[in-house]
Parts: structure tokens; C-alpha cells; sequence
């Protein structure tokens, strides 16, 4: 078997096109990468597959991120990495928020960063699998 046999996203298909070897990755890589992209976009935008993505990006602007609002993200999340990252068995989403003050032009900016967890074993050779990512979400800035 390939050590990587996996091709690392963003695809690059000029690579491809001109019959260039694309970078590669390990499966581990791979499902970290995919879920990444799943979070990262949102739901109808892929037109190919309306369900691809998940709905943190239909509440960005939420300004109730409570405990309802944070299940609620947390059961999409769930729903569609097991829908479309079939390499992960018994997935566990955990999601945080948490408010942090940036400065945007010099001006100081309040915006809601979510905290995704996403804990599972792959299929293929039942090895624990964890993926840890920060997002900002909400924007709201301060006079």
C-alpha cells in the first residue's frame, strides 16, 4: 500500500493537467483536511451536493450563542461529518465560545470564536482520531 495516498487539499489541478505528481498526505491528513472543508463552507453552496457543509455559517451573525444555539451547531457539525467523511466511525462533536477582543484598522473589535472538536476512530484501521479547530464567527465591531 501507497504510504500517502491521499491527495492534500487544496487540489491543485494544474498539477494534475500537466501530469504532475499533486502533494500527498496520510488518511489522517486527509480526514482532518475534508472536515476542515466541511466547516468551512456552507450548506447549499456546493451546487453539486447541497447538503455538503454545515450551518455554523447560516448563524454567523447569531447574537444568542448560548447553550441551544451551541447544541444546535453542535448536532449540524455531527451530522455532517458523518454524512460526508465515511472514514470516521463513532464521531463525538464538542464545540465552545468564547468572545475575544481584536483590533481590525486600529480599532478594537468583539468577535465570537468557536471551538470545534471532533473526535472519532477511522474506519479502515480503528485508530483514534482527534481534529481541534478555531473559528472566528460574528464579527461585531466597536466604535
Amino acid at each position: 500500500m501507497m504510504q500517502n495516498p491521499y491527495y492534500t487539499l487544496p487540489l491543485d489541478l494544474e498539477l494534475l493537467t500537466q501530469k504532475k505528481q499533486h502533494p500527498r498526505c496520510s488518511l489522517k491528513e486527509s480526514i482532518y483536511q475534508h472536515i476542515y472543508l466541511i466547516l468551512t463552507t456552507f450548506t447549499r453552496e456546493n451546487r453539486f451536493d447541497e447538503t455538503f457543509g454545515c450551518d455554523i455559517w447560516d448563524n454567523d451573525f447569531e447574537t444568542n450563542t448560548g447553550i441551544l444555539w451551541r447544541d444546535q451547531m453542535r448536532q449540524s457539525i455531527t451530522r455532517a461529518v458523518a454524512a460526508h467523511e465515511k472514514r470516521l466511525i463513532n464521531i463525538n462533536v464538542k464545540i465552545e465560545t468564547e468572545e475575544v477582543q481584536t483590533l481590525h484598522n486600529g480599532n478594537p473589535r468583539i468577535r465570537k470564536r468557536l471551538g470545534v472538536w471532533v473526535e472519532g476512530f477511522t474506519r479502515q484501521t480503528n485508530e483514534r482520531f482527534e481534529f481541534f479547530e478555531s473559528i472566528f464567527i460574528s464579527p461585531l465591531a466597536l466604535d
